[in-house]
Formats: structure tokens, sequence, C-alpha cells
């Protein structure tokens, strides 16, 4: 480190230059020295040092002898920088005598000027050809020496200089360097002793700072000058021109001072300021030494003028080992019990104040919130509100200020309560902001669970009732608080972030980038997001962006634009509302090594942004060989929850490596971006390294379709050569069934090798709490590769706990292969190997205080059942490296209930069911200094009650057969499938529908009939009437239509995506992918087809308005060949309308038709002749679909919405579609 040890790595472009060209070396003792033998460096290549680009890297040298010494860092300094050598042996000797020739020689080569041939030598003592002979005609032509120096035409180099002689060529080298003096009036007691020759120079030496007297205030001018003593002369003379060091302290300092270690600056503004003066002719680096915590009231803003010129750095680290704070956030104490019954106190914060978090002695407190949602609501996207029955919140202060939270797939937002009205039923009318409504809920318009509706609600005083709450009131000022067992509120101290970025740093464009900037050893924490109070909210999506159409993320703390060799390294991120660290536009050879990242309410990283240069022919502007590297990333994410540990968009040439990251709620990693969007012209990244980085407990709330590393959009394509590689990657602990490693739409290019995937202990998941169905742990893949828009993937020399893999891509140009599979993490030695060199490197781990402890709580399940009166514990875990888990009962777990009158907890996590009833539970504990909640659903339910049929009705197309079963039911619907010898069945007219002896219903022709079903089993009996409706998605006529043979374009003609042809037949691979030949217009066409790969979502596109774009752009109709069912949907810029298909996008039409391995309509593999298109008829366009001569259905689109213009035809996640001309199959 700058401040300490430097471990921040070597950089890219080194080079070796000398500083200057007064470099001194002596041997033994001044009186006996041989001073010929001396040794004198300097750059040959002046220039060579201010070339733009160029880093000059330096190595910090420490002599052995000084370290005690009082000149240490003056002599270490300057050795590192090539002013002074050591004698060997890592010695300085620094209390050694120096002689004359070498104190002039320094002196006389701070100039850099070349030897003046014209300069005559008069001494009798130097012949001219000496090692300082050219130094004594420099002295000679500045006027540095006095002739008394020299009387009688001696110049007497081998004897030591005195320190008033010293003083007066000191003097005299600040004078002709046009120093200013830093005080008046100096003096000495034993000013009497100074030569009268001599004294106005020591008077002068003095004022300009170059010398100082002893602790008993003497000068002794007449002892002689030790080498540590000519070292400090050294150093202050080149401190005219240049700094080593500026210092800053916010308890002692003062911007009044010189920003020396003895008079240090109060304020980082001040040291900004002073590198200004410095650093536009600099030949060492300089560094910035800060100690304290320093409130920031302004972003500190640095742009190009602050960079390090001439290949040196500016340099900003610690003043000693304890890192100093960088911090927006204002201190206040003095709380004051305002109610004892809820035990809340109160302190003054200020008028006018928000805040998004607030930290209690350092520890983030939770916002006000509820533990669940809104009660029995409803939704009305188009109008824009809830309806529910939360008439409470009319008694609420001010609802006006509360945030509904949704969580939904990848996506997290807030959205403000713009109004709550009383409909004066028991229900309230609850509108938020429409501007972040919109994004927010249309994406899952159609969707029947609870993916529209808040999981909890935040910010009211009202929701001040457990342990670590707080809330704000803004009108007065007053932070009301809870405090958590342990807390002494006599003296806990509220800080509050009040500005949004603590630290700039921006280049004017890629021409006029700010360079070669370092921050060591700093810690950045307090910085707020003040963006949701003037929107209303965000809506936010994945990646932690707000919306994926503006593709605008939150502010950062640190931010750096247009930036080269700006190195953070062991730095530390904490207590941060959003991101702690975003660079973008042009970023090179930048380095973020050895820092933590923790406490953070979005990204910890953010390599490069989306909206990044892709033009690989302006490299300047691209983002290419950085470091990310040995970086603790831990408990981020926790306000804009669909955030990652690192993101990396169109990196090239850059290393990802050794990091740890864990304790999130989506991914660890998303790398690159576009979707499929640049398969074809390619983006800038390549050559990027994903190696030896340990990820464990990530997606570990509802949200998914993420993964530990999640790969998005098209590589280079400039040069297949230089793959991506994510290599010997260890993943622990995925909590979600979409795959550690997901290479998702678009991604390319990647050899996916030697990484270790442990799944073993990650229990069963529940999508979105079961509503969207339970994904078991033996179906969890370890790769998932989504869409053939994936391609030139090569994933082997793996190792997995589950054989499970999912390969949707184009698979002619992906290999999955010798994979291996270890089902109860017995892993071979190769496999422990790569376990053991993942994560953080053994010379980073001092960084990190508690890494290797408890890091982590989770729970074994996330939903619960127990049956009233019965009990259960909640399965929580405090885990740590490698899954070691420590004992709970050595932490502080605060439960919170939503509905007590259905279940308790107690205090060692033990659920006690008390009512029949659903609820959640919300466990609060600090887990290695950080908060951690998890939420966890619990239903109490009753013994089996009833029996009964799953429905009282069934609509069933003619044709198709359904299985009919009675269940034993509990009081929140858990069922027990009664054995059929238990029930019968009777149907009333079997010339409708049959039913056999083992419930399987058979529909025979369109009709209504009625099954009677009778069951004894437990002692409970039954006997229900069940409606048999049979009817057709055919129509009379429906195999009558008239057909047009598909044209030869459908083969030959032009496809926009992916395809090839083969004999007679084409094969697309394509997705999207459109004939830009074949436009549907009102008419029926026949031709053959066959499915290839049955992953995804194959689907036919019925007349696309748009022929480069998706169902998310533009209009048409949709039919999917699912492997149990066919779907027919429209959808008109991306807002789907289910005609035919599951219940949960609510069809309009009926349910999908069903395709059993028992009565198959289509086989994946298997050719099928299609007859299908759209007819315009007066009541509205009517879409057909028949499969080898049977209708599969008929349906009239009445709606306003409704496709009515021509389009063209295509495939979407196309499932290798092979079209060839129509033969007639027949089933």
């Amino acid at each position: 480190m700058y401040g300490r040890e430097q471990r921040y790595g070597s950089g890219q472009e080194a080079g070796v230059y000398y500083i200057d060209n007064f470099t001194v070396t002596a041997h033994g003792d001044v009186p006996d020295a041989d001073y010929s033998s001396m040794e004198f460096k300097g750059s040959d290549d002046k220039n060579s040092s201010s070339a733009d680009d160029k880093v000059i890297e330096t190595t910090p040298v420490t002599f052995s002898d000084v370290e005690k010494h009082w000149a240490k860092d003056t002599v270490n300094t300057l050795a590192t920088y090539g002013y002074i050598e050591g004698i060997g042996d890592n010695l300085y000797s620094p209390d050694t005598n120096v002689t004359r020739a070498q104190f002039i020689k320094m002196m006389a080569d701070s100039f850099q000027v070349q030897d003046p041939k014209y300069v005559e030598i008069p001494y009798t003592d130097v012949k001219g050809n000496e090692w300082f002979a050219p130094a004594v005609k420099v002295a000679r032509s500045l006027n540095l020496l006095e002739p008394v120096l020299t009387f009688g035409n001696r110049f007497l180099p081998n004897q030591a200089i005195t320190r008033e002689e010293a003083a007066l060529v000191a003097a005299r080298v600040a004078a002709a360097k046009k120093a200013a003096k830093k005080t008046e009036n100096v003096s000495f007691k034993d000013d009497s002793a100074v030569s009268e020759w001599v004294k106005a120079e020591v008077k002068d030496a003095a004022e300009y700072g170059l010398i100082e007297g002893y602790e008993d205030g003497e000068f002794k001018p007449l002892a002689n000058i030790t080498r540590a003593e000519a070292a400090e002369i050294l150093k202050r003379i080149a401190e005219i021109e240049t700094r080593f060091n500026i210092y800053v302290d916010s308890e002692t300092g003062n911007d009044q001072n010189e920003g020396t270690q003895k008079a240090p600056f109060k304020t980082v503004y001040k040291a900004v300021e002073t590198v200004r003066k410095y650093n536009k002719n600099m030949h060492n680096d300089i560094q910035v030494r800060i100690k304290g915590e320093h409130y920031l009231n302004r972003t500190l803003a640095l742009t190009e003028e602050d960079s390090g010129m001439n290949g040196y750095k500016v340099i900003y680290t610690s003043w000693g080992e304890e890192k100093p704070v960088l911090s927006m956030g204002t201190k206040h104490t003095g709380f004051e019990l305002y109610d004892a019954k809820k035990n809340i106190y109160r302190v003054y914060v200020g008028e006018g104040r928000q805040t998004r978090q607030a930290y209690f002695n350092g520890v983030r407190g939770i916002r006000s919130r509820s533990v669940a949602g809104l009660a029995n609501p409803k939704i009305d996207v188009d109008a824009g509100h809830y309806i529910s029955d939360d008439t409470q919140l009319l008694n609420y202060a001010h609802p006006e200020r509360i945030e509904m939270i949704l969580k939904a797939n990848w996506c997290h937002s807030k959205l403000a309560m713009n109004d709550v009205k009383d409909n004066g039923d028991g229900t309230v009318t609850i509108t938020p902001v429409n501007e972040i409504w919109k994004p927010a809920t249309y994406r899952f318009k159609g969707f029947s669970d609870h993916r529209r509706f808040p999981t909890h609600l935040e910010n009211a005083y009202e929701f001040v009732d457990e342990p670590g709450e707080w809330y704000l009131e803004s009108d007065d000022g007053m932070m009301y608080y809870i405090p958590r067992e342990g807390d002494d509120m006599s003296t806990m101290e509220v800080t509050v972030p009040k500005g949004e970025q603590l630290l700039t740093i921006t280049g004017a464009d890629y021409e006029k980038r700010a360079k070669r900037i370092v921050f060591d050893n700093i810690e950045f924490s307090y910085t707020d997001n003040a963006r949701p109070f003037r929107t209303g909210g965000w809506s936010g999506s994945q990646n932690g962006i707000y919306e994926e159409s503006s593709v605008e993320v939150p502010p950062h703390a640190v931010t750096v634009k247009n930036a080269r060799n700006v190195e953070f390294t062991n730095n530390k991120f904490s207590h941060m509302v959003s991101g702690a660290l975003l660079t973008h536009d042009s970023i090179q050879f930048c380095n973020i090594v050895g820092n933590e990242f923790v406490d953070l309410g979005g990204n910890a990283i953010n390599l490069g942004l989306y909206s990044d240069a892709r033009d690989t022919h302006t490299p300047e502007a691209l983002n290419t060989n950085n470091r990310v590297e040995n970086n603790y990333i831990h408990h981020i994410a926790v306000e804009h929850q669909s955030s990652v540990g690192i993101a990396a968009c169109w990196p090239r040439h850059t290393t990802i490596s050794h990091n740890e990251i864990v304790d999130t709620p989506y991914s660890g990693m998303h790398i690159g971006w576009g979707w499929g969007l640049y398969v074809a012209s390619g983006t800038p990244m390549h050559d990027l390294e994903i190696s030896s980085n340990y990820i464990h407990e990530v997606l570990n709330d509802r949200f998914f379709d993420g993964a530990g590393i999640y790969t998005l959009g098209t590589a280079s394509l400039e040069n297949p050569e230089l793959r991506n590689r994510l290599t010997r990657n260890y993943f622990e602990n995925m909590r979600n069934g979409y795959g550690s490693i997901y290479p998702d739409e678009g991604s390319s290019d990647w050899n996916i090798t030697e990484n270790v995937v442990d799944m073993k202990d990650v229990p069963n998941w529940r999508f979105h709490w079961g509503d969207l169905g339970i994904y078991e742990n033996k179906d969890f893949p370890w790769l998932f590769i989504w869409t053939d828009t994936i391609r030139r993937i090569t994933a082997e020399h793996n190792y997995s706990t589950n054989d499970v893999y999912r390969n949707d891509g184009q698979r002619s140009t992906i290999s999955v292969q010798d994979n291996y599979h270890y089902p109860n993490a017995n892993w071979p030695d190769e496999a422990k190997q790569i376990i053991a060199e993942a994560g953080i490197e053994e010379a980073y781990l001092d960084n990190f205080a508690g890494i290797t402890g408890p890091q982590v709580l989770t729970s074994d399940e996330t939903q619960y059942t127990l049956t009233k009166g019965t009990s259960l514990d909640i399965g929580l875990k405090v885990l740590g490296h490698y899954k070691k888990e420590y004992p709970r009962e050595n932490f502080n777990i605060d439960y919170w209930v939503a509905d007590p009158a259905i279940l308790e907890v107690s205090e060692n996590g033990m659920m006690k069911g008390k009512s029949v009833g659903s609820t959640f539970v919300v466990a609060n504990a600090v887990i290695d200094g950080v908060p951690q909640v998890r939420t966890i659903k619990v239903d109490v339910d009753s013994d089996f009650e009833t029996l009964g049929t799953k429905q009282s009705s069934y609509s069933m197309l003619a044709g198709f057969e359904q299985q009919i079963t009675v269940n034993a039911k509990t009081a929140l619907g858990q069922t027990k499938e009664v054995p059929t010898e238990n029930v019968t069945y009777e149907i009333a007219d079997e010339s409708i529908a049959s039913i056999n002896e083992d419930g399987v219903l058979s529909a025979k022709k369109q009709g209504q009939t009625t099954l009677k079903v009778t069951a004894e089993y437990m002692g409970l009996t039954m006997n229900e009437e069940i409606s048999v409706n049979v009817i057709t998605y055919s129509k009379e006529d429906s195999l009558e239509l008239p057909y047009k043979l598909a044209p030869d374009s459908l083969v030959h003609g032009n496809w926009t995506g992916e395809s090839s042809l083969e004999e007679n037949a084409i094969a697309v691979t394509g997705s999207p992918a459109f004939n830009l030949d074949f436009q549907l217009g009102s008419e029926l066409y026949a031709f053959d087809m066959e499915i290839r790969n049955p992953n995804g979502w194959p689907t036919l596109t019925l007349r696309s308005s748009e022929r480069m774009g998706s169902y998310a752009d533009s209009d048409c109709y949709m039919i999917g060949f699912k492997k149990d069912i066919i779907e027919l949907q429209r959808f008109n810029k991306g807002e789907r309308t289910m005609i035919f298909g599951e219940d949960e996008f609510l069809p309009i039409g009926g349910p999908g038709i069903p395709n059993s391995p028992e009565m198959p309509l289509y086989e994946y593999g298997k050719k099928m002749s299609v007859i299908t298109g759209v007819i315009d008829t007066a009541q509205g366009p009517r879409i057909v679909l028949t499969i080898n001569g049977r209708n599969i259905f008929d349906y009239v689109d009445t709606d306003p919405k409704a496709v009515k213009k021509d389009g063209y035809f295509g495939v979407y996640n196309s499932g290798d579609f092979v079209f060839s001309p129509y033969t007639g199959i027949t089933d």
C-alpha cells in the first residue's frame, strides 16, 4: 500500500526512469572515502518520462538502518525515486558525514542542466575530469559558491561540509529557483557562532524552510552535515518544484498550513488544490497522506487537470495504518425516550431531511416496514391503482410517503403512494406515482400471481414496531428508532447520509482522460440516493438499473469516466444507499484490487456501462486492459435488490479474478449486455478472463433468472482466437433454479472450463412462494444455456454436484462434454485444488477483518407448512466459508410475525401454529457487522377436513382425456389423493363423455353432461355433481377452408435469422427469424414442419408488423409448441393477450390444447404437415391451425387490438425449425 505496505499490483505499462540527476552513493566514512568511485545516476531521456500514457512504476526502498531513524521517510522516499542510493547491503548509513563534493553535486543536479563547457574551474584541487567537476561548473555558473568557501583557490572536495556551508549553498539554490519564504525573522540561540560571511544565507535557508535548529534551539553552524540531514535538505529543495507528500488531518489540520507532516491541511479539497500546483512537471509520485474522518459537503471532483503527469502518479492514501474515512454522513447524538410503551427513542437530525438509510453506531438500521404487503389486493394496471382492504392507511399521518416494495422475477421496484382514497366499502384505492407505476407493472400485465403486488410497505412512523427500525419525520427533523439488544441510547450516534457522490474522476473525453490517479487504503462511506424522492420511487430491472428502456443507473458513490491508469487498491466502500464504484466510457489500464465492498444498496463494481462505445474502430474509446482482483464483496444490494456484485459491460483484455462475492439477493456477476442485438455485428468484448472467484450464497431472495456468473450479449467478432474464459471459479449454494453459470441471450465465444459447482445443500426453490411451481434440487442445472442466439460455447472439465445442464443454444457451435458429477461433493484432488485457489489470495486476506468467520444468515427453506398446535424449528443457519455452520444461539436474532394470531416464534426460533392461516416471519440479525433480513412464509393448516375434486366443472376439448381425482383437503387446501378404490363415478350422458373406474374422463362430442362422484376416506365422505362441458376449438368448416401451398420462398427466400439449406428444406436456427419474401395476408398456407429442439419456446409468428423485431416491439400472433400444450397468443408491442394457454396467463379463449404422450398432436424431431394462417372476416382475423389433417383451433379475434394488417412469417426461440414443401401427412 501507499500508506503502509504496497500491494496494489504491478500495472501493465511499466518503464524505468530516473527523476533527477542528484543520486549520490557514499562509501565508508567521509574522511577516508574514495569519492572517485561514487556512482551518479540520472535519466538519459527526459522526454520519455513525459510520454502521455506511460506509467513509471517504482519499487519502495526501505533501508534497514533507518527503520527507527528520524529521517526514515525522507531517506526511503528519495531512494525510491532515485534521488539517493544506499551504501550496499540494504544500508544507508544516515549518520555518516557528507563531503563538499557530494553536497555540491546534489544541489547542482537539482537544476537539471548540462555541463556548462564555457565555465572554467579555477581551483587547484579540481582538474576537471572528476565525477563532481560538472557540478562545480554548474555551481559557479549559478553563483552557489561563496569565495570564502574556496579560499586560496582550493575547493577541498573531500572535506566534510559544515552546516553553515551547506546552508549557504542551499539558500542560494532556493533563491535561484525563486522559492517563496515560509517564515520570517528566524533566529537560533547560537546565531553569534555563525560566521559573518554566511549569516545572511543561514537566515535565508531557515526562512525558506530548508534547515532547522536542534531541539535545544541551536544551529551548530560548524558541525558537519550527515547523510540523513543532507537528504532532508535535498528533499526540501526538490519540494520547491514538486511535492513528495501532502499531509491532511481532519482533527489537527488547518487549510492555512503548508500541508506538511508538522503542519497538515485540514481538508482533502485543499490537498487537491495543492496537487494542481505541482503536478504539471512531476518528477516523482505525489502522495496525499490522509488521517481521520472527513465529512465532504460536496463531491470531491477530480478532472484530467488532477492527473499524475510525466508517467508519475498522484496517490491518495492513509497517513499511517488506519484507514481515513471520506464520508457524506452527518452524525447526531442526544437520543431521548419518546414512547416508553413501544421503546421508541428520537433525536433531531434537521428539518427537511430525507434519507433512505440511517446507521446507528455504524450499523444500518431497518427502514420502518410492514412484514407483509397489501391485504386482499386487486390491481387495475391500465387505471394505475391497487384496491385493497388496508383502510388503516387512511389514519396514518403521511400515507403519501409510504413506498410499496415489488419483487418480481429479476426486478425490484419501489412505488410511492401518491394517493389513498376511501372507497366506503371497507376498501381503499391506492394510486402510485404513474411514471413509476407503468414500467414497474406493465411488464407483468396478464400474470395471475402476486408478482404484481407489493411484498411489503416502507416508510411510515406507524410501522416502527421492531428493534432496529427507524423513521425520519422530515417536517420536524426528528429521527425515531427502536434500539436493538445491546444498544446504549445514552451514547448512541446515528449517521445520516446527505450527499450522493463522494468522488468523481472525470476526463473530458477519451483524448483528454484523467490519468495516473490512485486511491489506496481509504474508506468511502455514507452516501444516499435521492432520486426516488424526486420521482416517486423507481422501476428496477436486472443489474441494478432503473428501467430497461432507459438503462439508467443509480448514482454511485465513486464514479470514474474517461480514465487511464486510475487505481483503487485496498480501500473499503461501505454504508452506501446505491452503488459503490462506477467506471464508464473510456476506461483503460485501471486496477480495482484488494478492496472491500460491504453494506451497499446497489452494485459493488460497475466496469463500464451499457451506453459505452461499441465501435471497435475507435480503440481509444473502449474499456480495455483493466483488472478487478482480490476484492471482498459481501452484503450488498440491500436497496436495489436486483443489483449484482460485479457488472462488466463490453470489457476486453480484462481480468476479473480472485474475488469473493457472498450474500446478494440477485446474481454474483453480470457480464456483457445487449441480448441478441449484436449477434451479427459483434461487440468489443473479448479476451476477458473470469477466474478463481469464490461466489456463494447468492440469489438468496425471491429474485430469479440470474446466476453466480451471468453473461449476456455477443462477444467481438474481430478475433475469434481471443475467446473469453470463465475458468476455475468455485460456486457454492446458488439458491436459484437457473444455474451457477448462465450464458443468456446472445452470449458467444466463451470457454467455460474447470469450474466447481456445489449445490448439494440448497433446498428446493419456490418460484414466488410456489406461485410458479417448485424447482427441486435434483433439477438444478449447473449450466444454463437459454436460447439459440447463444453460440460458440465450450464447457468442458467442470465439476458439479448435479449432473443437470440445459443447452438450448446453437448446438452446432456448442460443446458440453467431459464434465464430472460428484453428487455428495466428494471432490477429487483436482477439484479440491480449484476450490482452495478460488477467492481472495493470501497476500490480501489481512485487508478483510472477519472474512474467515460467520458471514451470512440463511434458511433451510423459504416456506413452511405446519399443523395448528404443532411446532417446528424455523431452520435458520449462520454460515461462513465452505458452508461452515456457526451456532445460531451465539447471535441475537429478532423474529417479526405479520399476524401473531396465526403463529408465534420463540427466541430460539421455534415456530408454533396458533390458528389456521398464512403469515410471514421476518428474521433480523446482525451478522458480520451487517444487519441481515430473511423472510419466510408460514402456512398454519388444519388436519384433513373435507373430500373433494379439484374443480366443480370441467371444460374439455372433444377427443381429449382428463384424470378426475378426489383429494382429502385441509383448511388451506393441502391435499392428499384418495385411492380410486374408495371412489365411484357415474356419468349422466355417455354419448357426450365417459369415465372408467380409474377416473379417466373422455370427452366424446360437443355438449354438456353431469358427473356424479362419491367417496369415503379417513372417516370423511363426499357426494358431488360435476358439470362437464365438452367444447371444440374447431368449426364445422375448419377442415374445408381453402389454402395455398407455401411459396418456394419459404425454403429459398431471404431469412433474417441464421438458417441453412438442406435437401429441399431449410433449417432455421436464428431467433427471432423472419422470411422477408413470405408475408401473410388473408389466406392459409400449407407446408411441412419439424421442430428439432424442444427446449425453450418454439413458436411460429404470424403477421409480424416488424421484420427484424420480436413480440416485444411488434404486433403479431404467436403459436407456441410447448412439450405439453399448444398456445395461441397475441402481442401488441410487447403486451401479451393469451388466447389459448396456461391459466397463469389468464387465457381469454380457453386452456391450451393438450399434447400428451398418449395422444400426441405433434412430436419433436418428427415431420408434420401444417396448414396455418390468418383469414380476415367481418368479425375479425380468423387464426387457423391444422396439423396432420386434424384441426387444432379456429379462432376469430374480435378484440379491437386484433392484428388486421398483413405481416411477416417467422419463428421465435426457434427450436431449430425445418420447413419443406407440403406432403399432406395425416394421423
